[in-house]
């Protein structure tokens, strides 16, 4: 019978979906009278805690506190770790020491650059039933993403191939690139577990969109499991997007979120565009587009605020997101979407568009018909089960028998 469960997540703040679900993960199984481990490598002092992982009793939060790697101050350590982290090692060790194997599970969700695969091995060396949440596609690509930042197109080179390693891919670097080759080189070196699908390491796709773009490219792991993503939402209630006037952008401002795409359709079609997030582009795109608001980083409470004044929420992004929470966040509030056609968005999207003009020709539409039966439509077929059942879900994962030939 399973009585612990230990999340491995690279942060204890959320900073991206993953460690949302991570955090969100671990306060459902609380509720349910687990005893929930949070083994996390950055963390206080460097970075805060999410509130969610303080006030819960079942909770226990193990956190190295190391930088997140593009803000540690030491390029040496951060390269080092990212290799191989013996610290990170030896603490899940002397965690994984004082449970009982027969009756806990530990479930991964980040590892990568801070913890390192090093987490990863020892769990598989100790005998633990193990579970990946994949939120992305380092299974097969070192930069994670499938997606080539220098091009601006999906890459569908070999993953690993000499050609993979030649590409300069990377949004910052070909050096970066090379960094996460070699982690990639030596992750698949030591666990063959892990690139083979053998083991007790069972596989949790978040949608059947990112489980078709990996299985393009590796050969097919045992023990596949489908699990959605809890969506965060309150006490639901329609917003009367009908009455508002803001077309929103929620996320990262970088190229491969197509923020740019969001940018130039606002202009050209001149409808209130409002962007939520920040990164390295923001700057750059606020001097260029000054009719747009730009609002930096939000809190929960903060971008809960905006929704309840948006229109419409256009997911723009151009690399093969696997299950991105945000549009669904939305959605359950009435709010409808514009997604791309390649991420996992587009499976709950309201309107789809291939090209820039679609794009715009949608803005158009939406902003100029009557949208009420749209966004009521949008609240009505929001499915909430995959959150309010999400926890139950994974005990039933959890307790599967894992094929390990």
């Amino acid at each position: 019978m399973i009585k612990n469960i230990v999340i491995v997540c690279s942060d204890t703040e959320v900073t991206n979906g993953a460690v949302q679900v991570a955090v969100e993960q671990a306060a459902l199984l609380a509720e349910k009278g687990l005893n929930v481990y949070y083994f996390a490598g950055s963390g206080e002092p460097v970075q805060k805690v999410d509130e969610r992982l303080k006030n819960s009793p079942n909770i226990k939060v193990i956190s190295l506190g190391y930088w997140p790697t593009k803000h540690n101050p030491s390029r040496l350590q951060a390269i080092l770790i990212g290799m191989y982290n013996f610290h990170a090692a030896r603490e899940l060790r002397r965690l994984l020491s004082t449970l009982d194997r027969s009756e806990t599970v530990i479930h991964f969700h980040s590892w990568s650059q801070v913890l390192s695969h090093s987490v990863l091995k020892t769990a598989v060396k100790m005998k633990f039933k193990t579970f990946i949440t994949l939120h992305d596609y380092r299974l097969a690509c070192p930069n994670t993403f499938l997606f080539n930042n220098t091009a601006m197109e999906i890459c569908e080179l070999k993953p690993m191939s000499l050609r993979c390693l030649m590409c300069n891919c990377d949004m910052r670097h070909y050096s970066h690139k090379i960094w996460r080759y070699i982690i990639a080189v030596l992750q698949n070196f030591s666990l063959p577990e892990f690139t083979n699908g053998q083991g007790d390491i069972g596989y949790i796709f978040i949608s059947e969109f990112s489980r078709k773009q990996l299985l393009r490219r590796i050969k097919a792991h045992r023990n596949q499991f489908l699990v959605k993503n809890p969506i965060y939402f309150r006490n639901r209630f329609r917003v009367n997007a009908e009455n508002n006037s803001n077309f929103l952008f929620i996320g990262r401002l970088s190229e491969e979120k197509g923020i740019r795409n969001f940018c130039e359709a606002i202009h050209n079609t001149k409808v209130k565009g409002v962007v939520i997030g920040e990164g390295f582009l923001k700057k750059e795109l606020e001097a260029k587009y000054p009719e747009i608001e730009f609002t930096g980083w939000q809190n929960k409470e903060q971008i809960h605020e905006h929704i309840k004044e948006a229109r419409c929420l256009i997911f723009t992004s151009i690399w093969y997101e696997a299950s991105p929470l945000t549009p669904l966040e939305v959605n359950a509030y009435g709010i409808p979407v514009i997604a791309s056609d390649c991420s996992a968005a587009s499976d709950n999207a309201s309107f789809v568009y291939h090209s820039q003009k679609e794009l715009e020709d949608l803005i158009i539409q939406v902003n100029t018909q009557d949208i009420k039966q749209l966004s009521i439509d949008t609240f009505n077929n929001f499915d909430e089960s995959s959150t309010i059942n999400y926890a139950d879900n994974l005990l039933k994962v959890y307790n599967t028998p894992l094929m390990t030939e």
